[in-house]
């Protein structure tokens, strides 16, 4: 299993934020 890389876990709570 990859490690989510710092840039992936960036994406992933943009992501969160704008859907927020």
């Amino acid at each position: 299993m990859q490690e989510p890389t710092q840039f992936e876990q960036f994406l992933f709570c943009l992501q969160v934020f704008r859907l927020g």
